[in-house]
């Protein structure tokens, strides 16, 4: 069963949420609409799923204008605020 942490939702349009639907110990963050739950997608990709390796992002929020999400990651080793471009790839610390 996936473990996640349900986060914001944009104008009532899209949940950003992270699971670890893989079955590995790296959450990642997840987009999907709310008026169906349809369009899942996959807004990061990191670390190599083993555990306690870095890679977990986590408690995606969007900016105020919904053009970026800022989230929590160790992915440089330590846990840091990162963000990334609201329909996916585009990250920085």
């Amino acid at each position: 069963m996936a473990r996640g942490h349900a986060a914001a939702v944009l104008a009532g349009r899209f949940l950003v949420f992270s699971s670890n639907r893989v079955a590995f110990s790296n959450p990642e963050l997840y987009r999907m609409r709310v008026s169906d739950g349809g369009g899942l997608v996959r807004l990061t990709r990191w670390g190599s799923g083993g555990d306690l390796t870095p890679g977990d992002d986590l408690m995606g929020e969007y900016s105020p204008d919904g053009e970026r999400i800022a989230f929590v990651s160790d992915r440089s080793g330590g846990y840091a605020i990162w963000t990334m471009n609201a329909t996916g790839p585009g990250s920085a610390a």
